[in-house]
């Protein structure tokens, strides 16, 4: 039985996640910019992607401030603005499968009571049919992943109830839909232009998201807490003959959608040894077949292939883009919010900026 002080540096030896709300420069950076900017209230979804963005776009963000007037007021305008970050995120919770949007659909229009359903701004065509050559991709790469995954859970280990989960959205990496450049441009506004075009890049390929890369077997529980943003998968090492994989896994806190925050805001930080996830004082825990453990904040899972060209491991890029966008729907909040929350009617406060007493 290992002592306490073991444990402690065992416990503290765990990296934490969403180490960029440790960040003292990303804390300075986004304290200069709500500043400059005169942002006084945001909404969660952009507040969470700023302090999820990367450090040189926030830098370029105060550089852009500190030249005139008119480009603070630009700054002050699309960072107030909401619904292309939410149309992104929006997009992001709803990563199902396409039998299940249906239903949500159906769902949607009955006269059943139950909480209110969100009607998506940007989402797949649920109603056309895929053609063959469509289907056969589909076919082609589920095989391809159960076979590489030996039709086992990677995250559990469990054999029983196993799908296939897809780490970008079913159908999201097509080109020329106008719908997709929606979600894709607003990206840039936050993370690196080459951070997002390698994210594009492995999404974009002949097979878009039906590819073997883009897939993971998964419990159906595993699943829909992985969509959920109730956990996250952080991509550590791909080992040099690309048959090994390593990537760290993280609980994810729920949190409430705000239309309205302070831009001052501090984000709570998220604990390094969560062991589960709770909604309203429920809680929900995985297992590890082969440890008999839970699984905690900091576990390391590993995937394997017996052959990296015919049976490739999972997008390190995919992956990237699957820990950042899962933070940012977590901490925001959108996951469980209304499509009444999401996209209210009331028109925003663009004219705070100029109405305010301070000049310049």
């Amino acid at each position: 039985m290992a002592s306490a002080d073991n444990s402690n540096q065992l416990k503290a030896a765990i990296p934490s996640p969403a180490r960029e709300l440790r960040e003292p420069k990303r804390h300075g950076l986004i304290a200069q910019l709500v500043c400059a900017a005169k942002l006084t209230e945001l909404d969660s979804i952009t507040w969470a992607c700023l302090w999820f963005a990367d450090l040189s776009i926030l830098e370029s963000f105060v550089l852009f401030c500190g030249r005139d007037s008119l480009l603070r007021y630009m700054m002050h305008r699309n960072l107030s603005k909401s619904e292309d970050k939410t149309q992104v995120i929006d997009a992001w919770a709803v990563s199902r499968p396409k039998e299940e949007l249906e239903k949500a659909y159906e769902d949607e229009e009955s006269d059943t009571e139950g909480p209110p359903i969100k009607k998506r701004r940007l989402t797949l065509n649920t109603e056309e049919s895929p053609s063959s050559a469509e289907e056969a991709a589909t076919h082609l790469a589920n095989r391809l992943c159960t076979e590489r995954d030996n039709a086992t859970c990677v995250v559990t280990g469990c054999r029983d109830l196993v799908e296939i989960a897809h780490i970008l959205p079913n159908g999201l990496g097509r080109e020329g839909d106008q719908a997709l450049q929606q979600f894709w441009f607003p990206l840039h506004h936050f993370w690196s232009k080459e951070r997002v075009m390698a994210w594009m890049k492995h999404a974009a390929g002949p097979e878009a998201t039906e590819a073997c890369s883009n897939l993971l077997c998964m419990t159906d529980i595993a699943h829909k807490l992985w969509k959920k943003a109730r956990f996250a998968l952080k991509p550590l090492s791909l080992s040099e003959d690309r048959r090994s994989l390593e990537v760290q896994f993280y609980w994810l806190p729920v949190y409430n959608y705000r239309s309205r925050i302070p831009a001052t805001e501090i984000p709570s930080r998220i604990s390094r040894k969560l062991s589960g996830t709770a909604v309203d004082g429920k809680e929900t825990m995985l297992f590890n077949i082969a440890t008999d453990k839970k699984l905690c904040s900091g576990d390391i899972l590993t995937f394997t292939t017996k052959d990296p060209n015919s049976h490739p491991l999972p997008s390190m890029e995919l992956l990237d883009m699957q820990w950042v966008l899962n933070q940012v729907l977590a901490l925001s909040g959108a996951t469980y919010a209304t499509d009444e929350e999401l996209y209210p009617d009331s028109s925003s406060n663009e004219g705070s900026f100029w109405d305010s007493e301070e000049g310049f």
